[in-house]
């Protein structure tokens, strides 16, 4: 198999699994900002899931929510009153 289309293949295997978890996500939050963003995060990969045109998911795209998904989560403890920190990986 090609590499690219393996790469893509991942790709698109990765955002159909990472929409399974999130199918019921309560986009509710206590700031409009997080609600937002939350709604956001939810739009996309539940488009990227199963493509349908030509705007296949790539892997900034993945790249984007991993780190979207990571953000919000600290957001959310945040708006509860948890502290959180970023931690650095080298």
């Amino acid at each position: 198999m090609d590499k690219h289309l393996s790469k893509q293949r991942d790709v698109e295997i990765w955002f159909y699994g990472a929409a399974d978890h999130i199918h019921e996500l309560d986009t509710t939050s206590p700031t409009k900002k997080l609600t937002k963003q939350l709604i956001v995060f939810y739009e996309k990969v539940m488009d990227w899931r199963l493509p349908m045109g030509t705007q296949k998911p790539n892997q900034e795209d993945k790249d984007w929510a991993l780190q979207e998904a990571k953000d919000l989560l600290r957001a959310i403890d945040e708006a509860h009153g948890i502290e959180t920190e970023k931690g650095e990986w080298e």
